[in-house]
């Protein structure tokens, strides 16, 4: 199996076309789905134009999930290295802390694993007292620890003495805790220890008063080492995240992963270019299809208003209209059918008499009206021809406004390319 970026990109769908990892082909349906009743698509053309959108999009979501997978691997693998490097300095720390707490103490609090230590130790105090249990001979030890002092008879004071007074409060036979204790801290042959801690034990509050007091105390340190658990944390989670950025941008700056990196967003790039490209041609569909749609409203539009224009008329305007059409050109030369553009040929004023008598007002209308997209709409096809020549002829005269002129020559042109369509659209 190739297990190189290339290979992996492979094994993504990445640098695939229509590549889809067996077991998530239902991820294709509701991208699939969503699509069609965003875009409609009306022709197999479009459909299938859909079907490949649809997979380029669930490529690019994989490009995306691929890139954030492996950045997210890159994190945690430089977390769990910062993690480890601080559990290892703390285990060093703890153990110099439980021979030296005088001189340790301070460094324990400043980490975010040993204020941890503490919170748990107070925790465990806290809960044997709401149990009505007094505190065993460890874990009175531990807390003088925290405390800054060592649990030693030789060198306890202040807090420590405190705190073990409390705890001999709850014991039967103090002979044998203090016994135990000497022991504990590797003191039972030492004679000047015996004496301090038998010298300790004379000031032993009543056990109730003793119970009082280290109840309202371990509530006390309990909420202190949480607020400052809280406080090391943050600092810890920010020291962590800056940790990771530095490792990941010095990893990142290897030669084979800015190669992956590369080919990763190269792929991105080509999904997304891909992505245009079919909106592009389903939209350029689409603007065909209103075109079209756009070509056969307006015929019929054409088509309404002439026959409306015809029925308005007088009779006798009727009558000399018709006579502009004899049965040949009623058969051969309809108003929608495709008339061949006007010949370059410039009238002259002899070829004015040759005009049909009833056009007389044909030079007024093409030197006085406004030009618009209608202007010929109603005129045959033989006067749009003969039109042509009157326009040439017109634009040879020297009081002819010429722009007046090329303005009227494209509405006709307009008129003859959207008669060119229409028949097309009708055959």
């Amino acid at each position: 199996m190739n297990t190189t970026p290339a290979g992996n990109a492979v094994r993504h769908g990445l640098s695939s076309l229509r590549h889809m990892p067996k077991g998530r082909e239902s991820e294709l349906g509701p991208i699939e789905l969503d699509l069609i009743e965003s875009r409609q698509p009306e022709t197999p053309e479009q459909l299938e134009i859909v079907h490949e959108l649809a997979f380029a999009m669930w490529q690019k979501g994989e490009h995306e999930r691929v890139m954030i997978q492996e950045a997210e691997k890159l994190a945690g693998k430089s977390g769990d290295l910062f993690d480890q490097k601080a559990l290892e300095d703390y285990q060093k720390l703890h153990k110099l802390w439980i021979e030296n707490p005088i001189k340790y103490t301070d460094s324990m609090i400043e980490s975010k694993l040993g204020a941890e230590h503490f919170t748990e130790i107070w925790q465990i105090i806290v809960n044997c007292l709401k149990d009505g249990l007094g505190l065993t001979l460890q874990t009175a030890i531990s807390a003088i620890r925290t405390e800054g002092c060592s649990p030693s008879p030789h060198s306890i004071y202040g807090e420590g003495i405190w705190i073990m007074n409390r705890t001999m409060a709850f014991k039967p036979n103090r002979e044998e805790f203090i016994n135990e204790w000497l022991e504990q801290v590797d003191a039972g042959n030492s004679h000047d220890a015996l004496i301090r801690a038998n010298k300790i034990s004379l000031s032993i509050p009543e056990s109730q008063e003793a119970f009082d007091q280290l109840c309202e105390r371990a509530v006390d340190r309990l909420n202190h080492w949480t607020d400052v658990l809280d406080e090391l944390s943050n600092q810890y989670n920010e020291n962590r995240q800056n940790f990771i950025s530095q490792y990941s941008l010095t990893v990142m700056c290897s030669e084979e992963l800015e190669k992956q990196a590369l080919r990763l967003h190269r792929y991105r790039v080509f999904t997304e270019n891909r992505i245009k490209e079919l909106n592009k041609r389903l939209a350029n569909i689409r603007a065909e299809i209103l075109k079209k749609e756009r070509f056969e409203e307006e015929k019929e539009y054409r088509k309404q208003k002439h026959e409306m224009a015809v029925a308005q008329l007088q009779r006798h305007e009727f009558e000399q209209l018709m006579e502009y059409r004899n049965a040949v050109d009623s058969k051969n030369a309809t108003i929608n059918s495709n008339p061949e553009p006007p010949q370059n040929m410039v009238m002259t004023d002899q070829d004015l008499d040759k005009i049909p008598p009833d056009w007389h007002n044909h030079k007024s209308i093409l030197t006085n009206a406004i030009p618009n997209a209608e202007l010929f709409s109603l005129w045959t096809n033989e006067q749009m021809i003969e039109s042509g020549h009157l326009i040439a002829y017109l634009t040879q005269l020297p009081g002819t406004n010429k722009h007046w002129m090329e303005q009227i020559t494209s509405c006709q042109d307009y008129e003859l390319q959207l008669r060119s369509l229409t028949l097309r659209n009708r055959e």
